[in-house]
């Protein structure tokens, strides 16, 4: 009884270990059902706008094979052929592709990237091609689907005097110089797109006349695909070379650099050649700067005037004012609490009259003024003001009628009738809305100015507001 106990047990583990064995091969038997179809990930594979001549970035396509036996897919192919604008990758193999097994329950990736011919058109066309696979006789497909632009395209170039309109975007690649003695005039509702190694530089002078709304300028990266909206260093920055002077910015918006405006740069390392002589100068008027890999504004020695400007989301200093200046500040929010694409470890202003060049063995000194009225300085530090004041040359700032973030003792001399260390109550700092709340500390409590609109061209009503953005009842 006891053994035929055990050669009963025995028997059945083994029929249940050959039903296991069995049902794991399964997955190695060829179906020629021809009812066998696959799953994709989505219907239709779609790219934001490319511009033309430039390939996109690349999506990827899932293929499923939901059935428990594998199945050979004889052909994935474009049905563009070679005329498509769309190039794909199938399982690690360039090209379309031929007698591909996916294994039961198993999926493979097809990677799909497009490039867009010039057309000279000025609005945006729609590519459309299909991807096609025939498995066991069953034919099936995914539509592609792009947006393409043309483009003013300028390449490594040096140009002189330029009025630039808004027909169609300007893209830049191997950056671009405003000569000595030219201007560049930008229209309103201009965009510029430039690609990851481009600087814009100015020698000359350049005058951007953005309006509000859709009329805003905007300085950014080549990639307009979701991913690319909030993310940093897709580009240099804008550079406005030693000696250019004069330089205006309205109602523009730069972002996803490494800088976000650099003033005052030269061609030398030499501190000598940094003289109040030959300064740069630009004005700002509603301008926004962020998400920049370094910092918003690097000035040497030069100056600023800037007035309903926000400047927010910077790895590094928001503003650097280094070896002196002029800087005139007025309702204008500089904010950083980091994010997902950026830290937050350095105070929002660095002020400082002295600069080193330790490769020369040089210290400068420069006179410094910065002024600050009716703005906001807050973040996520404990202290958003650093200050590097060398007593060889005057070291002079102001903050009136801010809000401002800091431990340091607010002297009367230089902070006058300040908020300190209070929040200025956003409605959603986190989605970029800087209006304030109805219980903000900032409603009616900047001096009166003659600023009479804030970031967004709403009007100024009634008793100044701190900040950019005026409150709205």
């Amino acid at each position: 009884m006891h053994l035929r106990t055990i050669s009963v047990f025995t028997v059945s583990a083994i029929l249940l270990l050959a039903l296991a064995f069995s049902t794991g091969c399964r997955k190695d038997v060829l179906t020629t059902d021809p009812g066998a179809r696959l799953r994709f990930s989505v219907d239709t594979l779609t790219f934001d706008t490319v511009f033309t001549t430039i390939a996109s970035t690349t999506l990827p396509l899932k293929i499923f094979n939901d059935n428990n036996n594998k199945v050979n897919v004889s052909s994935i192919e474009l049905a563009g052929g070679g005329a498509s604008r769309f190039r794909i990758n199938v399982d690690g193999l360039p090209g379309d592709a031929y007698d591909i097994e996916i294994e039961g329950k198993d999926s493979i990736y097809v990677f799909v990237e497009v490039t867009v011919d010039p057309n000279n058109g000025d609005n945006p066309l729609i590519i459309i091609d299909s991807l096609n696979f025939i498995t066991n006789g069953n034919k099936q497909k995914v539509v592609l689907a792009a947006w393409g632009q043309d483009a003013h395209f300028y390449n490594g170039q040096i140009i002189c005097s330029e009025n630039w309109v808004n027909d169609k975007p300007y893209v830049i690649f191997n950056s671009m110089l405003v000569d000595a003695g030219c201007e560049l005039i930008i229209d309103p509702g201009v965009q510029i797109h430039l690609s990851d190694n481009s600087f814009f530089y100015v020698r000359g002078k350049i005058t951007v006349n953005g309006g509000c709304g859709q009329d805003t300028v905007s300085f950014r990266g080549l990639r307009l695909e979701e991913f690319y909206d909030d993310l940093p260093g897709q580009w240099p920055g804008i550079f406005i070379l030693r000696g250019s002077t004069g330089n205006t910015f309205t109602n523009t918006e730069i972002k996803n650099s490494t800088f976000g405006l650099n003033l005052g740069a030269d061609t030398t390392d030499n501190l000598a050649s940094f003289t109040d002589g030959n300064k740069s100068s630009v004005t700002l008027d509603r301008v926004i700067i962020k998400n920049t890999l370094s910092t918003g504004i690097y000035s040497t020695l030069s100056d600023i005037t800037a007035t309903n400007c926000l400047f927010y989301n910077c790895s590094d200093n928001l503003l650097t004012m280094g070896l002196g200046g002029t800087y005139v500040f007025n309702n204008c929010n500089f904010l950083n609490y980091g994010s997902v694409t950026s830290s937050h470890d350095k105070p929002n202003l660095l002020l400082s009259n002295v600069a080193s060049n330790p490769a020369r063995g040089q210290i400068a000194y420069a006179d410094l003024s910065a002024t600050f009225t009716n703005c906001i300085i807050d973040g996520s530090l404990d202290e958003e003001i650093q200050l590097e004041n060398a007593e060889e040359a005057n070291f002079l700032y102001r903050f009136e009628n801010c809000l401002v973030k800091t431990e340091r003792t607010t002297t009367p001399d230089s902070f006058i009738n300040v908020i300190v260390n209070v929040s200025p109550q956003f409605k959603d700092r986190g989605e970029g809305d800087f209006s304030l709340l109805p219980g903000s500390p900032c409603i009616d409590a900047g001096v009166s100015s003659t600023v009479t609109s804030d970031l967004y061209c709403m009007p100024r009503i009634g008793a100044m507001d701190i900040g950019a953005v005026e409150y709205q009842p």
